[in-house]
């Protein structure tokens, strides 16, 4: 419920599944290729830690050496999957958004 989404909420959210051990993963795929990343999940050292945050070098999901030929898609999915969500995956470095 959109009405129903508050920063505090959301907090919450994040506390509940942080403190069952479950963190969400991130799926980048095209027709040819898939790969899962993992986001790291809260500890100790990092209990300050508000969100989920994942940095993946473009090298992880792309070859150099080409140019990008199908449009990348990323799923992230929580929960063994009961919250899933699709998307695309723009590289603004390698593929500006507006081809003229």
């Amino acid at each position: 419920d959109p009405t129903n989404d508050t920063p505090a909420k959301r907090q919450a959210l994040f506390d509940t599944y942080t403190a069952l051990g479950q963190t969400p993963s991130l799926t980048v795929y095209n027709r040819t290729w898939s790969h899962t990343f993992q986001f790291p999940a809260r500890d100790e050292s990092n209990m300050t830690v508000t969100s989920w945050q994942l940095t993946i070098p473009t090298t992880e999901y792309s070859n150099q050496d080409k140019t990008p030929t199908e449009q990348w898609r990323v799923s992230i999915a929580l929960k063994q999957e009961q919250f899933l969500t699709h998307g695309s995956l723009i590289d603004v470095q390698r593929e500006p958004i507006l081809h003229w």
